[in-house]
Formats: C-alpha cells, structure tokens, sequence
C-alpha cells in the first residue's frame, strides 16, 4: 500500500532527482570533481562533514558579531554542526551505505 502512495511516490522523486541533477552540474564537473577524484569515499564523506562543520562554526562566529538568529536558527545552526560531526565520525559506515544505495539505484534504472 505504502508503494503506490502519491506522496511516498513525490518524495521519492525528490531524492532521485537531486542527485540526478548533482551528476549534470557544472560545479561538479569543473571544480568538485577535480579536487575531490583522487580522494576514497570515506574520505570525500569525511570532507563533507569538516565543510559542514566550517560552515557552522562560521555561521555562529557571524551571529555572536551581531546577525545573531534567535533561538530557532541557533537550534538548526546546532543540527547542521551536529550532522557535520556524524558525517566526519561515522565516515566509512556511511560512505558504504551511500555506494550500496547507489549500487541499488543504478540496477533499478
């Protein structure tokens, strides 16, 4: 039942087309791919998680400057940094499921 629903259907469609559209872009292709090809997957997820982090904590350093957000933007600022650390730990595990959903993905087409 839950496979023929419409909104399952929508949202599965959004994941799919994200990373659809990650493959045709230009930033990929001109500057991401280049710094990034010799790197293993672990590595690349490992990276991922320091830039989220980078971004946080600079995010944070802007707010206590005077931008700060409230309370709700430093509640999501605090889940952004918090994924960038499970991105930055668990790198290998998740490197590997992202090689095996892709695997997944590209037998289904």
């Amino acid at each position: 039942m839950a496979v023929d629903s419409t909104l399952l259907a929508g949202i599965e469609r959004i994941f799919v087309a994200v990373p659809r559209a990650w493959e045709a872009s230009a930033l990929r292709r001109g500057i991401v791919t280049r710094g990034t090809a010799a790197l293993e997957p672990w590595q690349r997820v490992r990276l991922a998680g320091l830039v989220v982090m980078t971004a946080a904590v600079a995010r944070a350093i802007i707010g206590i400057g005077g931008a700060a957000p409230g309370w709700p933007g430093w509640a999501a600022w605090t889940l952004v940094f918090g994924s960038g650390v499970v991105l930055f730990r668990a790198c290998r595990p998740l490197a590997a499921a992202w090689i095996d959903w892709r695997n997944r993905l590209s037998h289904r087409a």
